[in-house]
Order: C-alpha cells, then structure tokens, then sequence
C-alpha cells in the first residue's frame, strides 16, 4: 500500500515535470528576448 503511494507520487511528478518543462523553457525565452528588446 506505501509503495503504491510512492509509485503514484514518483508517476505524477514525473507527468507534471513532463509538462512543465517545456512551458518554462518558453517563458524564459520569452523574458529573455523581453529583456533584450527593452535594452536594444
């Protein structure tokens, strides 16, 4: 029964890193060429 609990922790984290990962990887892009333009 722990384990389950562990296991299913370990599968949503894992599917919650999945998908925000990209989406960070966006928004720093995104305040990042921000940044540049308000400099340039």
């Amino acid at each position: 029964m722990i384990f389950f609990i562990f296991w299913l922790i370990g599968t949503i984290v894992g599917i919650v890193t999945t998908i925000i990962n990209p989406v960070i990887r966006n928004v720093q892009s995104i305040s990042t060429n921000l940044l540049f333009y308000q400099l340039v």
